[in-house]
């Protein structure tokens, strides 16, 4: 009787039996050629190399990748060390009749997490993070795009982004996962398992591979552990989009079957994720992810329309309208438009995320950032913090938020403990890293934001946030000329240094002054046609020392409810302005603790 395997690969070629290139043996064995190589490396592959040619000209006999298949599913498994008891049980999802029109995709997402959270709950944990519980480390790397059109990327990256958000969600007490900014790193790469999974910080990598065609969908999925790159397990579906009906029960048996009562014999084996059974809002959804995650201001205003359009085909779609809220929240936070039209929109999907599921932790961390920006109730925003860390620990957007809002109202430790939990999730997320010395910044603490700043530049030398973060420090530290010489580089690298003449003045403090007051002529042009924040008007002024023109656009920042002002009271570049008595005045008003 034919292989399971070739039910779910292309047909296999027909020459006696023999493939003859590594496209070819992983094609056959329905892996990548990574995966393949890596096997022969370190399992014994059956590959085989022409004499007197390159070593990447192999060959290999179907009848020996066949054997090899069949002794190592008859190896007694040894990657068990010590199972952990959960407590958690898994809780069934409620099924409506009517709601099996969902894509095969989706399905796929939820059922490959559950086999993979069962497989990896019953590990014991080797790390100790932050919050100094012991958990399992995983990076879902993102998912490679063997789909002919490359519009399908954001259908690959999708799927890589739900992954992580599912697996998140099953287990955060047990499971850590790294967020999705850094593991995107790795889209496309040529690194082996062990110097990502070094690099990472994990005990676990998950791949594997999408190909959309016409009606039909593939995914690979295989589990590495990284310490030995040995295979813990693979699958493989290749099903009609159309046949959802019968995808989401037959996956969820067959992974329940193959791994959780054998691992898991107390947990029930239904998946937990809670989404869309609307497969038109599902790929809109995604299209809405991919534009948001691209960040540009364009990117946006399309993430709102695919969001809406996802919400539109299904009114009853949570992660949509949180969606919807974290894009409002993200204009208003990056100064794109006034916060006073974003926040009112923002709370809108909010509160319809929240009526539909209040226990999802996006929502109420969406909740937080617009009651700490937009109504500035910081009692409330904290709570809504809490509660959103509390649902789900392994989201770092939400310990940075948290951190944001810490070191605003000058709780500078708490702040630098929540960052470093962000690190922790995203290691390769240049803004968090970036933050974290501004963190260090506000307290005051100028050598190690310089030297957090400098580790972000290591990855991305021309990150601006963190050059300025330098450049800051070296001026509140006196030391004018290196702080010359970083703001040279920065205009170097910005293509903006000849535009600047002023750079080069006999002083350097002087020199520093004058460039802000070209910034500040630059910004009042680009306001004609870009919106200009009031508080970026006085931070300039502030820096540049000009105490009336700053308190002035200070005041009108406030009355036109600009978020800027919250960092009125911990930003060292207002230090100038304290012995003016309408500073005070205003860090009352806005209701900033002192």
């Amino acid at each position: 009787m034919e292989n399971e395997r070739h039910l779910l690969t292309e047909p296999p070629p027909s020459d006696q039996g023999r493939l003859d290139s590594w496209k070819e043996i992983a094609t056959y064995l329905g892996r990548e050629v990574r995966t393949c190589q890596r096997w022969e490396k370190q399992e014994g592959l059956p590959v085989h190399r022409h004499l007197h040619e390159k070593l990447g000209t192999v060959y290999a006999y179907r009848s020996e990748l066949d054997a090899w298949l069949e002794s190592r599913r008859t190896v007694p498994e040894t990657v068990v060390e010590e199972p952990i008891p959960v407590v958690a049980v898994i809780q069934p999802v409620e099924r409506n009749p009517r709601s099996f029109r969902i894509r095969a995709a989706a399905a796929v997402v939820s059922l490959i997490v559950l086999g993979l959270a069962g497989y990896l709950v019953a590990r014991r944990a080797g790390w100790i993070n932050s919050i100094g519980d012991h958990r399992v480390r995983l990076a879902v790397l993102p998912f490679e795009n063997l789909s002919s059109q490359s519009d399908q990327d954001y259908f690959s990256d999708g799927m890589t982004e739900e992954m992580i958000t599912q697996l998140a969600r099953l287990e955060p007490e047990r499971l850590g996962l790294i967020g999705r900014t850094s593991v995107m790193h790795y889209k496309g790469t040529s690194k082996n398992i062990a110097a990502i999974g070094q690099e990472l910080g994990v005990d676990y990598i998950l791949e594997g591979s999408v190909r959309r065609e016409a009606d039909r969908i593939r995914v690979t999925t295989q589990l590495i552990r990284v310490k030995d790159q040995t295979h813990l397990w693979a699958e493989n579906y290749d099903r009609a989009s159309r046949e959802a009906l019968s995808v989401q029960t037959e996956v969820a048996n067959r992974i329940a079957e193959s791994l959780v009562p054998r691992l898991l014999p107390t947990a029930n084996s239904t998946a937990t994720r809670a989404g869309t059974t609307n497969p038109v809002a599902f790929d809109a959804y995604l299209k809405g992810r991919y534009a948001l995650n691209r960040g540009m201001s364009s990117d946006f205003d399309q993430s709102i329309e695919f969001f809406e359009s996802a919400v539109k085909s299904d009114p009853n779609f949570a992660d949509a309208y949180s969606g919807l809220a974290e894009v409002y929240t993200q204009i208003a936070f990056n100064a794109i438009r006034p916060g006073r039209e974003c926040f009112p929109k923002a709370q809108e999907a909010v509160n319809k995320a929240l009526s539909i599921n209040d226990r999802q932790a996006e929502a109420h961390s969406a909740s937080a950032m617009i009651k700490f920006l937009g109504e500035w109730n910081w009692d409330a925003a904290e709570s809504e913090f809490n509660r959103s860390i509390s649902l789900n620990p392994n989201v770092a957007d939400a310990h940075h938020d948290y951190a944001q809002f810490l070191s605003i109202i000058g709780r500078h430790d708490e702040a630098l403990k929540e960052s470093k939990i962000a690190q922790e999730l995203e290691p390769l997320s240049a803004i968090i890293n970036a933050d974290a010395g501004w963190f260090y910044y506000r307290a005051r603490r100028y050598d190690e934001a310089m030297a957090e700043s400098r580790n972000v530049l290591k990855l991305e030398p021309t990150f601006a946030s963190a050059q300025l973060c330098i450049i800051n420090c070296l001026r509140m530290k006196g030391q004018y000329e290196q702080a010359r010489a970083e703001s040279i580089k920065l205009l170097r690298d910005n293509g903006k240094l000849a535009l600047v003449p002023e750079i080069n003045a006999p002083d350097p403090q002087e020199a520093l002054r004058r460039l802000d007051l070209r910034r500040l002529q630059r910004i009042s042009e680009m306001e004609k046609d870009t919106y200009i924040t009031p508080f970026s008007k006085a931070y300039l002024y502030a820096s540049a020392g000009d105490v009336d023109k700053a308190m002035t656009w200070l005041e009108t920042a406030y009355q036109e409810h600009d978020i800027g002002v919250l960092q009125l009271n911990i930003t060292p570049m207002f230090d100038v302005l304290r012995a003016d008595p309408r500073f005070d005045d205003l860090v009352k008003r806005i209701g900033l603790p002192s």
